[in-house]
């Protein structure tokens, strides 16, 4: 069975869904890593991107990887998936608990008010970025 609705949609399950694509960029738009469908399958995809992850942070002990709600979701589901075909993670854990190289923004707007639930496209305009560029009805 699918995962719980969200929006009327199931969220991909951990144990059902799989990953299909992964990629990065610097913070000046430079893609750092970019793969999917040519990669071999969702056990070579995955070993890819913990192998690139794990090459970027060593190349630069202050590297951070910046997402919108990730910590929620992406980073358990790859993390998870990872798992499912005994791919290790390095450098996704520090004692035990998810590497602080990950920054969540979602987390961050919140400053605490887990109730507030910000949007991305709602805090991109907020700082005059275009905002969503789609109904994300492909991701799910």
């Amino acid at each position: 069975p699918p995962g719980p609705s969200r929006r009327g949609r199931p969220a991909p399950c951990p144990l059902i869904g799989c990953v299909v694509a992964g990629g990065g960029a610097s913070g000046k738009g430079v893609p750092l890593c970019d793969f999917g469908d040519g990669c071999g399958g969702e056990a070579a995809l995955l070993t890819k991107w913990w192998d690139e992850f794990g090459r970027l942070t060593e190349q630069n002990r202050r590297t951070s990887w910046v997402g919108f709600n990730f910590l929620h979701f992406d980073i358990p589901f790859l993390v998870k998936r990872s798992m499912r075909h005994g791919i290790s993670c390095p450098g996704a854990f520090e004692k035990g608990r998810i590497s602080g190289r990950f920054v969540d923004l979602f987390t961050l707007w919140q400053m605490g008010d887990y109730k507030l639930l910000p949007s991305l496209d709602k805090v991109s305009k907020l700082f005059g970025l275009a905002g969503k560029n789609g109904d994300g009805a492909q991701f799910s």
